[in-house]
């Protein structure tokens, strides 16, 4: 019986330990790209767009298990429809965007203030490894981060002023920055964060979310097992 509880936790385990099929697409950077960085070293299948065009087909084909767009240098209206769509749908997704036209579907809106310097991660799971507050710098760019507010989503990470950074929306399957991927002072804190913001999209179970039946399945296996152990014993 102990090595049923045992086979049942390592099945637990895999669940969230199997690698994902995550689909890139940043249509410029200045800077360092500390998402591009983090992907690389997650251990999932990175597929990265080679353009407008081929984000929206790639988007549009679907199979993803996260959809990660940054938008950083122009409006890519296009891609942002496909993305606004695969979440829709029910898709996880990371997105960025430096105009402040483009948060509806993520459960944020914008309060007008631009290029803040820094900003506090609040969330607990987003926190890990980060040192608050995390300082931005502006590498090139007209607008490096904007101010947002919650609508339907819920604060993650607070910028100086007090507007919100990161908006966690759409049930715990969207995250959206308002700040682009190269504008860390501290390279390996945008890193980090990043990578934080994948294993939340892919692996981390926030406590209001819902166990999938199979999860459920094995867990029940797990104290079953453990409930006849126990039984045997005495």
């Amino acid at each position: 019986m102990k090595k049923i509880t045992i086979a049942a936790c390592l099945s637990l385990y895999a669940i969230g330990a199997q690698a994902a099929d995550i689909l890139y697409w940043s249509d410029k950077s200045v800077g360092v790209d500390a998402m591009d960085a983090a992907l690389a070293a997650s251990g999932h299948t990175i597929t990265t767009a080679s353009n407008e065009t081929d984000f929206v087909t790639k988007v549009t084909t679907g199979g993803w298990d996260l959809v990660v767009n940054f938008n950083q240098n122009s409006s890519n209206n296009a891609a942002v429809s496909a993305t606004n769509s695969w979440v829709a749908g029910g898709g996880k997704a990371i997105f960025t965007h430096w105009l402040s036209s483009a948060g509806a579907a993520f459960g944020a809106s914008y309060t007008g203030q631009e290029n803040i310097t820094s900003f506090s991660v609040s969330n607990t799971l987003l926190a890990t490894g980060i040192t608050n507050p995390v300082g931005l710098y502006n590498p090139g760019w007209s607008v490096f981060s904007l101010g947002m507010a919650e609508t339907s989503g819920i604060s993650a990470a607070d910028f100086a002023n007090t507007d919100d950074a990161i908006i966690i929306g759409n049930g715990d399957k969207t995250i959206i920055n308002g700040f682009l991927s190269d504008t860390f002072v501290d390279f390996a804190q945008g890193q980090a964060l990043f990578t934080n913001e994948i294993n939340y999209m892919l692996v981390s179970a926030p406590p209001t979310a819902v166990p999938e039946p199979a999860t459920m399945a094995l867990a029940g296996l797990g104290l079953m097992s453990l409930a006849a152990a126990r039984r045997r014993k005495n």
